[in-house]
C-alpha cells in the first residue's frame, strides 16, 4: 500500500509516532475527547481515545477508546461505537447479457460498517476497534461516538461523532 508522509500530515494535529504497545508501527495518530452523550441536560456517558493509522500485518485505521464511562445510574449500559468510511474508486458489474456485460465505476466516500465496544454500567478501559485499509481507497475516516443502549425496542441515544481521517 502506498504511503506518503506528507499525506499523513494533511490532518492538522496528527502526530508521527514510533511503535505502539502491541509492537505495530504507528504511522500517525490523533487523540480526542472527551465526547459526551447528553439527553435533557443529563450526561449519560462519555468517551475519549485516539484514532490513528498503523502497520500491523497490513495497514489499519484504528480507534483506541482509552475510556468509555457510564455517567448515569440506570439500567441502560453505555458503549463506544465507530462508523468506518473510505474514499476512493470502486467498480461493479452493472449489467450482464448474452453478448457481454458492462461495468460501472464510482468514486467518493462510502460507509464500511460499524464496530462497538462491550457494554458497561461503569467504565471500560481500554478498548480497541480497528479496520483494514482498502486497496481501492486513498482516504479513511473513523467516526467515534458514545451511546446508551436503550434495549431491543428503544433507539439508542448517542453523542455526536468525533470524525478523524487521513489520506494514504
Amino acid at each position: 500500500m502506498k504511503r506518503y508522509l506528507a499525506a499523513s500530515l494533511m490532518l492538522s494535529g496528527l502526530s508521527l509516532l514510533g511503535v505502539s504497545p502491541a509492537g505495530a508501527k504507528v504511522l500517525a495518530s490523533k487523540s480526542w475527547g472527551p465526547i459526551t452523550n447528553i439527553d435533557n441536560n443529563v450526561s449519560l456517558g462519555s468517551a475519549s481515545g485516539t484514532t490513528g493509522w498503523r502497520d500491523d500485518f497490513g495497514d489499519q485505521i484504528y480507534v483506541d477508546f482509552s475510556s468509555v464511562k457510564d455517567r448515569k445510574v440506570n439500567s441502560h449500559a453505555t458503549y463506544g461505537q465507530v462508523d468506518w468510511a473510505f474514499n476512493g474508486s470502486y467498480c461493479y458489474v452493472s449489467g450482464i447479457s448474452e453478448g457481454g456485460g458492462s461495468i460501472s465505476c464510482n468514486s467518493g466516500w462510502y460507509g464500511d460498517g460499524s464496530n462497538q465496544t462491550s457494554r458497561t454500567n461503569a467504565e471500560i478501559n481500554p478498548a480497541e476497534l480497528r479496520k483494514n485499509l482498502k486497496l481501492t481507497a486513498d482516504s479513511a475516516r473513523a467516526g467515534s461516538k458514545v451511546c446508551e443502549d436503550r434495549g431491543t425496542f428503544g433507539r439508542d441515544k448517542c453523542s455526536a461523532q468525533k470524525i478523524i481521517g487521513f489520506s494514504y
